[in-house]
């Protein structure tokens, strides 16, 4: 019927590791990406390009990623012009996993990383201008879940009229 076993006599057995199936984890954001009003994160800072005047193999895309990546990394707040996607632990996805929340004002004790404008290059600074401003207006006015950074969504919920974010495990560190 039952067989009990000493943790003394047992014996070592083949672990296996199981892939993760982060669409189910992460099923919120996966199912946004999949919706007709989703605007990815290439398709904005694209457009952003454009209204900057700027080329499509501009460097400015390339810095604004390489800064999201030491933020992710670092767990630094992204600061917004409207907004800010900061940290959180939440029992959802373990009690000691970071996971991003979108607040309103930055936080006294966490640093933080502008992306909203960069006083040292006019060409960054004009990027970052004409992106949060089509942002904040694809979100606000169109309704639209936006991918603002690889991985992270904001959107205005239709249900509470409050602004919302959804992630995926390339925020958490989990996939890079």
């Amino acid at each position: 019927m039952f067989k009990f076993t000493s943790k003394f006599n047992s014996k070592k057995r083949n672990q296996v590791s199981v892939p993760i199936d982060f669409t189910k984890e992460y099923s919120d954001y996966y199912g946004i990406v999949s919706k007709e009003k989703f605007i990815s994160f290439d398709a904005i800072s694209n457009l952003a390009l454009l209204v900057s005047s700027e080329a499509s193999d501009s460097k400015v895309v390339g810095i604004y990623k390489e800064k999201v990546l030491q933020a992710y990394k670092n767990h630094r707040e992204l600061i917004f012009k409207n907004f800010i996607i900061s940290w959180s632990k939440t029992s959802r996805f373990g009690v000691t996993k970071l996971v991003p929340i979108v607040i309103e004002q930055e936080s006294s004790n966490i640093m933080a990383s502008n992306f909203f404008e960069d006083q040292e290059d006019s060409v960054l600074n004009k990027f970052l201008s004409n992106l949060n401003s089509l942002i904040w207006k694809y979100v606000t006015e169109k309704q639209a879940f936006v991918e603002v950074a690889e991985g992270i969504i904001v959107f205005v919920s239709p249900q509470t009229k409050k602004l919302k974010v959804v992630f995926s495990e390339i925020s958490t560190g989990e996939k890079q």
